[in-house]
């Protein structure tokens, strides 16, 4: 996994740090109501049924003015495994609106339109009370094969313009779709 994943220098305009192995692929933790389990799994990149392999990263653009934060997950399955994660993030997207998990509240669940990336795709946003802060995210899940990868960004200055940027996207599927033609 870590050869898919991007490193330093493989996007222009952003700094590349990797995520920490402990901070990925956590255990699923309750989140309530049930129906929002798949999103509240996904804000922690981990999900049921449970990645066999996860590699993460984190992305800053070295524009002082942009003051969002970019993050992404690859996370590897068994077969038909990610299917059913996308299966279970595009039914959640659908009926939760709102949310408690790990003891923080998450609103404005809302799904948004299909990127039509990779095999399958779901995106959505929502809104986080963080210690206090409102902390608006977007997601962009993308299925390519056994792989799901996860992009979330956030952006705590200008919420309404919180996107998952697309040279971000755009890098990493290539990538990972070179290594997979590679290795077929």
């Amino acid at each position: 996994m870590e050869k898919a994943a991007l490193a330093s220098g493989d996007v222009k305009g952003y700094g590349v740090k990797k995520t920490a192995a402990s901070d990925i692929g956590l255990d699923s933790v309750p989140a309530d109501p049930a129906a929002c389990q798949p999103v509240a799994d996904m804000f922690l990149f981990t999900s049921d049924p449970a990645a066999r392999a996860a590699v993460g990263r984190s992305f800053a653009a070295k524009d002082d003015l942009d003051a969002s934060v970019t993050s992404l997950a690859l996370l590897a399955y068994g077969s038909g495994e990610a299917e059913q994660v996308l299966d279970g993030l595009r039914t959640s997207t659908g009926k939760c609106t709102k949310y408690e998990h790990t003891g923080y509240q998450y609103s404005g669940v809302k799904v948004l339109k299909d990127p039509g990336l990779g095999d399958e795709s779901v995106a959505y946003r929502l809104l986080g009370s963080i210690e206090g802060a409102s902390v608006p995210t977007t997601f962009t899940v993308v299925r390519v094969g056994t792989t799901v990868v996860t992009f979330t960004a956030m952006n705590m200055l200008d919420g309404d313009k919180v996107k998952v940027p697309s040279a971000i996207v755009d890098a990493q599927l290539k990538k990972l779709k070179k290594l997979k033609k590679a290795t077929a």
